[in-house]
């Protein structure tokens, strides 16, 4: 069909990452073609390949992509990888080497792919270092305080944070100053400091309207947004919050939009007014599932469960919660797992089933152990009150 269709020879040029994606998506492309040959690839179409791929891309750019498209761009990067293994170890070629090894730590950590994206990272921070590449080395300090974070080991993601703030002022970074500000703040703030957050916080702030960064402001207005309201000041972080979710649509950044609107329902919720939480968070989880943030996704299943708990709907909540659950888990949010688990455990109480409430509470209690959770006190009291339910409940019997 197809010749007699097309009666002319057809040549199509493709790297490797795409013969393999071919392979996958469409199996009868090689029944017609009748000939493959390889071509090394040339320095200057290296040198496109990797101003096209690599860079300071800011990793909203890369958790707005579908995950399809962060597996193509993985392959990109990894086929892009392979052009420059056997090149000789000069000092340019090196710290090529090594933007492709922070990117592919990027996209593998928006796809909490964590165990990789450290392995890349830290082979990137060896050859930034050989190079005498500061720059590069601070901001692969912080993307490893990033994933560490993500994984809730918080002191250790502290300590990369610290030392990427030392090189960013040495070389005048004021814009990855800022971020790595945020990030300080964060860790304080999911640490129960939230004064010492909003310090750094503060100066992040104000970095990020020296600069000129939308996109950064609107991260900071969030997080300032987001101790408030740990503080009890419910309309001061909405009116954060609700600075902070117009910068985030003009940076077309969906994932942190997703974020903001989630916690704009979260104060709506803390306000009594559920109904308004409910459609916040439902606009957050279309977003986070656009975007592929299953990290996201479950936080705000979490969500929506806790307003339909609270709306006296259980069964709806469990639903909810049960989604979050193995979402929690997939990303390895512990942290989450933790909260998502307390919400379960607390319908089970509510609908009478103490032995599977207290089963959840006694998982609840490990994970807060592990984690360092503040709530553990409190989590720990609810497992006693509710194996006191339990025993007199048996008594009684």
């Amino acid at each position: 069909m197809f010749p007699r269709d097309a009666p002319h020879s057809l040549v199509i040029w493709l790297p490797d990452y795409a013969v393999t994606a071919v392979a996958h998506y469409a199996p009868d492309f090689w029944a017609w073609r009748s000939g493959v040959f390889e071509f090394e690839t040339s320095e200057a179409e290296r040198s496109a390949d990797l101003e096209q791929f690599t860079g300071d891309r800011p990793w909203s750019v890369l958790t707005n992509l579908t995950p399809e498209a962060r597996l193509l761009r993985r392959r990109q990067l990894e086929s892009l990888l392979d052009d420059y293994r056997n090149l000789p170890d000069d000092p340019r070629v090196t710290r090529e080497r090594a933007n492709i090894l922070s990117d592919l730590g990027n996209v593998c950590a928006t796809s909490q792919d964590h165990s990789q994206a450290i392995a890349y990272y830290q082979r990137a921070l060896e050859l930034y270092r050989q190079v005498g590449d500061r720059g590069g080395e601070a901001t692969t300090h912080n993307n490893i305080g990033l994933v560490y974070s993500a994984l809730w080991e918080k002191r250790k993601a502290l300590a990369y944070y610290e030392q990427a703030l030392l090189l960013q002022r040495q070389v005048g970074d004021r814009g990855g100053e800022a971020t790595t500000l945020n990030n300080i703040g964060l860790v304080y703030s999911a640490l129960g400091d939230k004064r010492q957050a909003l310090a750094y916080y503060e100066q992040a702030l104000e970095l990020t309207w020296q600069v000129g960064n939308p996109g950064g402001e609107a991260a900071t207005l969030n997080n300032i947004g987001g101790v408030y309201f740990a503080l009890g000041e419910k309309r001061k972080a909405l009116d954060y919050y609700e600075q902070a979710l117009p910068l985030r649509r003009q940076v077309g950044d969906r994932g942190g939009e997703a974020t903001t609107l989630n916690n704009i329902g979260m104060v709506y919720f803390a306000l009594g007014k559920k109904r308004e939480a409910l459609a916040y968070f439902e606009q957050a989880l279309e977003l986070t599932r656009q975007v592929g943030d299953r990290e996201g996704e479950a936080r705000t299943l979490t969500n929506i469960g806790g307003v339909h708990s609270d709306l006296g709907e259980k069964g709806k909540a469990l639903a909810y919660f049960e989604q979050a659950l193995p979402l929690r888990r997939q990303v390895g949010d512990r942290w989450g797992e933790s909260i998502t688990r307390f919400n379960i455990g607390m319908v089970y109480e509510a609908l009478g089933d103490l032995a599977k409430a207290e089963e959840q509470l006694a998982i609840v209690v490990a994970l807060d152990e592990a984690v360092g959770h503040p709530d553990l006190a409190n989590d720990r009291a609810a497992l006693e009150r509710i194996q006191a339910k339990r025993k007199a409940g048996s008594g009684k019997r």
